[in-house]
C-alpha cells in the first residue's frame, strides 16, 4: 500500500508539472506572438525565398464569440465520453458524427473570425498566386492530354501556385466537382451568384462561368468537410492502437483542432494526411490479424496517395525505419510475404496508372526537381520548429516528455510505444538533416503530426492519467493557440 501510494503520489507531481509547462508555455508562446516581439517566431530570414509568417495583426476579438458555443460543445463532448466507463458501437459512430461536425465548424468559425471574413474563401480557392489547384483545373480543356503529359506541363513551370509543386490527384479532384457542378441546373445557383459580393476579388470572380463562380462558393466549403472527416481514420488507427475506444475519442478531440489540421484545407495537406493515416491502419490490421491482404491494399493506397503528394516517399522511408527496428528473426518469412503483398499492390497500381496514360516516374521526378528552393542551414532549426508549432505547443510539449520518458524507460524496444517514439525521431532527424524539406513542414508535414498525436494520447491518459479537468487543461490552451495563432498571423490559405 505504501507503495502504490508513493507510486500515485510521484505519477500527480509529474501531472502536475506537466500541465504546469504546458500553460506556461503556451501563455509566453501566444503572448510573444501576440506582441510580435521577434520576427524570428514566424520563421527565418532567408536570402532564397520569402519564409516568414506575415504578422498581421486586425482586431477581429469582437467576433470570438463564434468560439464559444463551439468550445463548450467541445468541453461537454470530452465530460461525456471521459465519465462513461466504455464507448459502444452506436454511440462511436455518433460520436464521430459530432466530432465532424464539431471539426468543420470550428475551421469554418476561424475564417469567419479572420480579419477577411468567410468571403476571403472565395479569393483563397481561386487566386492563382495563393491557391493555383482550382486555376489549374478550370483551365484543362482536355484532361486526357492533361494526364499523358503531366511531367512536360510541370516542367514547363506553367501551372499556378501550389498545383506545380503536386502530383495531380488534388486537380484531377477538384476538375471533378467542377464538371459534376456543371451539370446541375442553372436555376438551382443562378439568384445565388447574382447576389454574390466578392470585394477586390471581383477581377478574378468575372473570369468565371457561371457554373465556375457556383463551383468556387461551395468548393471551399467541401474541402474544409473533407479536411475534418480525415478525423474518422485517425479515430480507427488510434482505436486500434489503444484497443480502448473511449481513449481513442478523447484524443481524436485533440487531433481535431491542432493547427495544421485547422488552417489548410484550402490547400489540401489534410487530404494528404489520410494517405498515411489509412496506410498505417492497413499495415496495423495486417500484422495483428495475420492476413497479408491488407498489405496489398496498403500498396493500392500507397501509390493513389502518391498520385496526390510526393510527400508519401518520406513517410514510407518511415515505414522502413519501424520495420527496421521491428523486424525478428521468427518472423523474417511473414514479413517477407507482406512485403511482396505489399509491392505486388504497388505494382498492380501502378499498372492501372500506366493504362490511362499517368507517367508515374517521370511525374514524381518532375515534382520533387520542382520544389522551391530555400537554404539549407536556417531550415535545421526552423522545421523542428514550425513542425511542433502547427503540431501545437501542448501536444508538443507532452510528445517531448513522453520521448524523455521513453529514452529513459528500461523496456525492451519491442514495446509498440518505443519502437513507434524512436521512428519517429530517427525519420524526424535523418528528413530535416537531409534538406528533403525546406520551410513549411507545419504544413507539408502535417502527415507525420498524427503518430506523436497517438502516443500523447496513449502516455497522458495510460501513464499520467489524466482526470477530465487535466484534459480540459491541455484542449483548452490548444484551443487558444489556435486562435491566437490566426488573430496574429495569416496562417489559413
Amino acid at each position: 500500500m505504501v507503495v502504490k501510494n508513493s507510486y500515485e503520489s510521484k505519477n500527480l507531481k509529474n501531472k502536475q508539472k506537466q500541465l504546469f509547462v504546458i500553460c506556461f508555455i503556451t501563455f509566453l508562446f501566444c503572448l510573444a506572438i501576440a506582441t510580435n516581439i521577434s520576427p524570428l517566431l514566424r520563421g527565418p530570414y532567408d536570402s532564397l525565398l520569402k519564409s516568414q509568417w506575415p504578422y498581421y495583426f486586425v482586431n477581429t476579438f469582437s467576433k470570438i464569440w463564434v468560439f464559444i458555443p463551439i468550445y463548450l460543445f467541445y468541453l461537454f463532448l470530452v465530460r461525456f465520453i471521459y465519465k462513461k466507463t466504455s464507448v459502444d458501437q452506436k454511440t462511436e459512430g455518433l460520436m464521430l458524427f459530432i466530432l465532424v461536425t464539431l471539426t468543420f465548424l470550428f475551421q469554418i468559425g476561424l475564417v469567419y473570425f479572420s480579419r477577411f471574413g468567410i468571403g476571403v474563401l472565395f479569393r483563397r480557392l481561386v487566386d492563382p498566386g495563393i491557391n493555383g489547384y482550382f486555376t489549374t483545373a478550370v483551365n484543362i480543356h482536355d484532361i486526357n492530354f492533361f494526364i499523358d503529359n503531366f511531367p512536360l506541363i510541370i516542367n514547363s513551370r506553367t501551372l499556378a501556385q501550389h498545383a506545380s509543386g503536386h502530383t495531380p490527384g488534388a486537380i484531377i479532384m477538384l476538375k471533378t466537382i467542377i464538371e459534376i457542378i456543371s451539370l446541375l441546373p442553372s436555376t438551382l445557383y443562378n439568384s445565388i451568384i447574382q447576389n454574390v459580393h466578392v470585394g477586390d476579388a471581383n477581377n478574378l470572380w468575372i473570369t468565371l462561368s457561371s457554373s465556375n463562380k457556383f463551383a468556387a462558393l461551395i468548393i471551399p466549403f467541401i474541402l474544409h468537410l473533407f479536411a475534418s472527416a480525415t478525423i474518422v481514420p485517425f479515430y480507427f488507427l488510434a482505436n486500434s492502437f489503444y484497443q480502448d475506444r473511449k481513449h481513442a475519442l478523447l484524443i481524436t478531440i485533440i487531433y481535431s483542432i491542432i493547427p495544421s489540421l485547422s488552417f489548410f484545407a484550402m490547400v489540401f495537406d489534410p487530404i494528404y494526411s489520410l494517405f498515411p493515416i489509412v496506410l498505417s491502419l492497413l499495415m496495423y490490421i495486417g500484422v495483428k490479424r495475420n492476413e497479408p491482404m491488407y498489405f496489398f491494399w496498403s500498396g493500392v493506397i500507397t501509390v493513389l496517395g502518391l498520385f496526390f503528394s510526393a510527400f508519401l516517399l518520406t513517410f514510407i522511408f518511415g515505414l522502413i525505419v519501424f520495420c527496421a527496428l521491428s523486424i525478428k528473426r521468427s518472423e523474417i518469412k511473414i514479413r517477407i510475404n507482406n512485403i511482396l503483398f505489399f509491392i505486388t499492390g504497388v505494382f498492380t497500381t501502378l499498372i492501372g496508372f500506366t493504362l490511362i496514360g499517368f507517367d508515374f516516374p517521370s511525374s514524381l521526378i518532375a515534382v520533387i526537381h520542382n520544389q522551391a528552393s530555400r537554404e539549407y542551414l536556417p531550415w535545421l532549426l526552423f522545421n523542428p520548429y514550425d513542425f511542433f508549432v502547427f503540431m501545437g505547443i501542448p501536444v508538443s510539449i507532452t510528445f517531448i516528455s513522453l520521448s524523455i520518458h521513453e529514452l529513459k524507460n528500461k523496456t525492451n524496444i519491442s514495446s509498440l510505444t518505443k519502437r513507434l517514439t524512436y521512428t519517429f525521431w530517427i525519420t524526424f532527424i535523418i528528413l530535416i538533416l537531409s534538406g528533403a524539406s525546406r520551410g513549411e513542414v507545419g504544413r507539408i508535414w502535417l502527415g507525420f503530426m498524427f503518430l506523436p498525436v497517438i502516443l500523447v494520447g496513449n502516455y497522458t491518459m495510460n501513464d499520467l492519467k489524466f482526470t477530465n479537468r487535466d484534459l480540459v487543461i491541455l484542449f483548452t490552451f490548444l484551443f487558444i493557440q489556435v486562435i491566437i495563432m490566426e488573430e496574429f498571423w495569416v496562417p489559413i490559405w
